[in-house]
């Protein structure tokens, strides 16, 4: 096949017209590195490599469009591009490599930029931030050392103090023993230990008999 015409659109890609009247979107750094030019004879196996670095660019655009509006871990942006591009494995798996050893793809930085925003917005427990990372596609090891160094035993409860400062503001209307039991359960579902949510419960209840009444 021949190549008639090349037509070039805004600062990214370009058409290359064949002389059999097809037509393929191309990016312009793809046509440079294949030195193509009108008139060129193009084989089956040289128009195949084309194709298949031109959608290889394809992917690894909108990688980098997905990671330009926030940070993703390699297992969701893995997700997100193949649904973009279905069937395209082959394809996706060495941009997500090039990209993690370029540096743009790092799930341990992820991670801890996902916890100290989320620290940022409100209290967490380790177990709530270890499930919300697992969640996001980080491996459950990495999460875990993470969350331990930007979480120790010792910050956990100031955590729940201010989880539960958080939750009694919504409870001011009810009872004592009715924040007392609601204030429990929260603290329990947020994953903080038991240990210290009964401590939490001491300090906001000095002088409420709700444990030993819901004992």
């Amino acid at each position: 096949m021949r190549v008639v015409q090349i037509r070039r659109h805004g600062q990214l890609e370009g058409t290359v017209r064949l002389d059999d009247g097809a037509e393929l979107l191309c990016p312009l750094s793809v046509l440079a590195d294949f030195g193509l030019r009108k008139g060129q004879e193009l084989s089956p196996n040289v128009l195949a490599q084309l194709c298949r670095e031109s959608l290889r660019w394809r992917i690894r655009h909108a990688a980098l469009r997905f990671l330009a509006r926030r940070a993703h871990s390699r297992r969701e942006l893995h997700h997100k591009l193949l649904r973009k591009f279905p069937g395209e494995s082959e394809l996706v798996e060495p941009v997500l490599q090039a990209l993690t050893q370029e540096g743009y793809l790092d799930d341990a930085a992820y991670a801890e930029a996902f916890i100290r925003q989320r620290l940022e917005r409100s209290a967490a427990s380790p177990a709530r931030l270890i499930a919300e990372l697992r969640q996001r596609g980080v491996d459950g090891e990495l999460a875990v050392s993470i969350v331990q160094r930007y979480l120790p035993d010792s910050a956990l409860i100031e955590q729940a103090r201010r989880a539960a400062a958080r939750k009694l503001r919504s409870l001011h209307r009810k009872a004592p023993e009715q924040q007392w039991r609601a204030l429990a359960g929260y603290l329990g579902r947020q994953g903080f230990p038991a240990a210290v949510i009964r401590r939490v419960l001491q300090e906001s209840f000095p002088d409420t008999t709700g444990a030993e009444n819901a004992e």
